[in-house]
């Protein structure tokens, strides 16, 4: 074979793998560059003591490298209540979606709009703008508020009369009635014969209350619900006694409302009760299930509330 001719057929089969070569690389720089970010909260209107789950969905090419951004300061005034974390899913095509999963909590009633920073994806930190999403926190529906306070079923048709000299259950009530009158009869005469104790201020009654619910341990066998329905009611019975606010009467928003216009507490202290109080009606009301570790950080919390609104008494001015 003619070598001129040898030397030509190498030169074109390397010109065309070359440019083969060059159209791959073409087609994955396009495909890298597809990136796709959407946006959406579950549910977007609903009642404001539930928690609304706020998604960011972005589908790339496999191997992208994906940023999501900082919900903290974009959130339109939710809370982050907890990050859900990331989640990888294979599509077709050599794609692949990743999803960013949150939980946000509105203090309050109202419209929420949440407008994140954009996602940066690739090595050079490329931006893909995320759409914004509204949520609607509106009041209970008289419907859910009867699902939450769970009210007993009506009890069923009452029995006949029986005549009172064979009711035995009458004669049982009166005989208990004998006793316990006896009993506090005695009662009162040794209460009479002994010296009169000082009755306890509003924040020795909450600490003796909160000892005994530590010492019965409720979230170590997992009775949360019993647990903050107890250190809630401590809480909202000292205030009552130590500030004149009638706490226990109250929902948590009107509470709120009178401990805000009542002047007692300074900013800091009125916002650390409606963090445990919405908290403490998550747990009760929405079957939220927080942490044994967290459970007795709220007790610590209530302890150092409690020390830190005791009375202090002045220092006496000498007469000039």
């Amino acid at each position: 074979m003619d070598p001129a001719r040898g030397w030509f057929r190498i030169f074109v089969m390397a010109t065309a793998i070359g440019l083969f070569g060059l159209a791959d690389a073409g087609a994955a720089a396009e495909q890298a560059g597809d990136v796709s970010v959407r946006a959406e909260a579950t549910p977007s209107e609903g009642p404001f003591h539930r928690l609304f789950t706020y998604t960011i969905a972005v589908e790339a090419p496999e191997g992208t490298e994906v940023t999501f951004p900082d919900l903290a300061d974009h959130t339109g005034g939710m809370e982050v209540y907890r990050d859900l974390g990331r989640e990888e899913e294979p599509l077709e095509g050599g794609r692949v979606r990743i999803t960013a999963a949150f939980e946000l909590d509105a203090p309050e009633v109202g419209e929420y709009a949440i407008e994140p920073p954009p996602v940066t994806h690739g090595p050079d930190a490329a931006e893909a703008g995320v759409p914004p999403v509204v949520i609607q926190a509106r009041e209970l529906t008289p419907e859910e508020q009867q699902a939450v306070m769970q009210f007993a079923p009506n009890a069923g048709p009452a029995a006949l009369p029986v005549p009172w000299w064979r009711n035995w259950r009458m004669w049982l009530v009166t005989g208990a009635v004998v006793l316990a009158a006896l009993a506090a009869w005695l009662w009162a005469r040794q209460r009479a014969a002994q010296p009169s104790r000082q009755p306890l201020s509003a924040w020795e009654k909450a600490f003796k209350q909160l000892d005994e619910l530590s010492r019965r341990n409720l979230p170590a066998s997992g009775d949360f619900n019993q647990y903050y329905v107890e250190l809630s009611w401590i809480l909202r019975d000292y205030l009552a006694q130590r500030f004149a606010i009638h706490a226990p009467e109250q929902t948590t928003q009107e509470f709120l409302e009178e401990a805000s216009a009542n002047g007692v507490l300074n900013e800091e202290q009125q916002q650390f009760l409606a963090v445990f109080l919405r908290h403490s009606d998550r747990v009760k009301f929405a079957r939220f299930q927080p942490s044994a570790t967290e459970a007795q950080r709220h007790l610590d919390d209530i302890r150092a509330f409690i020390t830190e609104t005791i009375p202090r008494e002045e220092p006496r001015q000498e007469a000039a």
